[in-house]
């Protein structure tokens, strides 16, 4: 009797490492597929599985490297939706000056981007944004009185890296009215 619960005993604690190595496996494999996402800048998918390794594998090394890497992911992601904000800001302020001397020259903002092209290429800014997705222009009018052809205003927006309006992080829009950043849209006019 004795001599068969200590087989009992030896065959649980067998089982219990086999599972404990093939949840460290299982661990592995996600960590190395989060670790791919990471490298593509995908930070978004490489966090969702490093979440699920802390709960699926809490009990593996894993776990501990997967908390780390959340921590290193999310301060990484923050660094670059705070470089790809400034270089739209300072995109917009090219694109501003460049508003400004068509302004002068013609005495109202264009009433298309292809209007642009009557500026010399060294004042022309780039119209797009960090992700190469358009960055659309729209004039807007003070008031009702102001000529159709002669636009006293502007907007520009960027919808971010998927390029669709809403979204947040590096989906976030970014609305620019008569040089200056607002909420949205409805902000600028």
């Amino acid at each position: 009797m004795k001599l068969l619960f200590r087989v009992g005993l030896l065959m649980c604690a067998l089982i219990s490492l086999g599972c404990k190595d093939e949840d460290t496996e299982k661990a592995k494999k996600l960590y190395d597929r989060a670790d791919l996402y990471a490298e593509r800048r995908e930070f978004r998918q490489a966090i969702e599985i490093l979440q699920r390794i802390q709960i699926d594998y809490s009990e593996t090394s894993y776990a501990k490297k997967a908390e780390n890497e959340i921590e290193e992911l999310q301060r990484v992601q923050n660094m670059l939706i705070d470089n790809e904000r400034d270089s739209i800001h300072s995109n917009f302020q090219r694109i501003h000056r460049a508003l400004e001397h068509y302004k002068v020259r013609f005495l109202a903002y264009p009433l298309t981007p292809e209007d642009l092209k009557k500026l010399p290429p060294v004042v022309t800014p780039e119209w797009e944004d960090p992700w190469g997705n358009p960055i659309h222009y729209k004039p807007t009018y003070s008031s009702a009185r102001i000529p159709k052809r002669a636009p006293d205003g502007y907007v520009l927006a960027t919808f971010g890296k998927d390029g669709l309006p809403g979204g947040v992080g590096q989906d976030q829009d970014r609305y620019f009215s008569n040089n200056k950043e607002v909420d949205n849209i409805l902000d600028g006019k």
